[in-house]
Formats: structure tokens, C-alpha cells, sequence
């Protein structure tokens, strides 16, 4: 189903340790993102918040403190009180892919072949081409190398369509 992201920065009470957390939620993840401090020494976080197009539609129309007040109740007092939140922009997700995966001496993975991809899954996929990388690595500029990832085009391809689909 459809997504919207809510993006905005926000004050709070408590220390977030240099520390970024993520719900994960029917809906979407909720994640909020350290920040230095505000001129004044507040605690500041941004936030990235996942919902439903309707979900975002109603919580981007609430004034500052009714926003506040409903992202307090989800983030359950991680943060301690929330003290002010800043203007809010709302996007649809969209999902897209890169025309070619692998050319010369360049393979694509996780965000930079399809932008929703997870850090682990980042991991995952360079374990899965160590081989061809480490090979194509000690080719040079060869027409030997380019063919090792050449090959790798459509096993890329769909690995990437498939980390879309299911997060869309």
C-alpha cells in the first residue's frame, strides 16, 4: 500500500545520546535522528515518520502541540517531553531502480541500485558478490573484469526489484 513520510526536527527534554532509533510499525518505520544541540542547549532530533497517505494527511494538519502530543505517545518517552517541533514537509515514497546495475568496473548495491534498501541487506549483497568483486579487483581495466560484472546485470536486477516490492 501507498506511504507518506512525515520530515521534520524537534526539541525534547532528554538526552538522545548520539543515538538513532527506528519503529518499526504496521505502517511504516518511525525513526528520529540525533542532532546537535539548539543555540540554547535544547535537545534536538529530526524525524522521519512513515504512514499511511490519510495518516500523514490528518498528523501534518495538526497544530504544533497536538503534533507533539501524538508523537510523544509513540516514541513512549525515549526522549523524555517534546518541547517544540519545527515546520513539517510530507512526501509520498516512491520506489525507483537504476537503468544499469554494473558496467566497466562498477557494480551498484543496496541504496545506490534501489533507494529503500536496508544497511543489512547492503552487507548481504556484497557478501554475495565478494567472488566476482575480489576476481574483477585483480584484473585491472581489462575487458575481463567487465565481463564478470557484466554477468551479474540480472541477478542484481532482480535482487533489487525484490527489495522494492516488498517495501512498497
Amino acid at each position: 500500500s501507498p506511504q507518506h513520510a512525515i520530515a521534520t526536527t524537534f526539541t525534547h527534554t532528554k538526552p538522545h545520546d548520539f543515538t538513532s532509533t527506528e519503529f518499526h510499525r504496521a505502517a511504516g518505520p518511525l525513526t528520529t535522528v540525533p542532532m546537535p544541540d539548539s543555540v540554547d542547549g535544547r535537545k534536538c532530533s529530526s524525524l522521519v515518520w512513515v504512514e499511511t497517505p490519510n495518516e500523514a494527511t490528518r498528523l501534518s494538519a495538526l497544530d504544533d502541540a497536538q503534533f507533539c502530543r501524538e508523537l510523544d505517545r509513540r516514541l513512549m518517552g525515549l526522549l523524555g517531553s517534546l518541547i517544540s517541533v519545527n515546520r513539517r514537509a510530507t512526501f509520498p515514497l516512491v520506489s525507483m531502480h537504476a537503468e544499469r546495475l554494473a558496467n566497466k568496473r562498477v557494480m551498484l548495491v543496496g541504496e545506490a541500485a534501489h533507494h529503500v534498501a536496508q544497511h543489512r541487506e547492503v552487507f548481504a549483497e556484497v557478501e554475495i558478490h565478494r567472488r566476482p568483486i575480489r576476481k574483477c579487483a585483480g584484473y585491472g581495466a581489462g575487458g575481463t573484469a567487465v565481463r564478470s560484472l557484466t554477468h551479474f546485470r540480472p541477478i542484481r536486477r532482480s535482487r533489487a526489484r525484490a527489495a522494492t516490492s516488498t517495501a512498497n
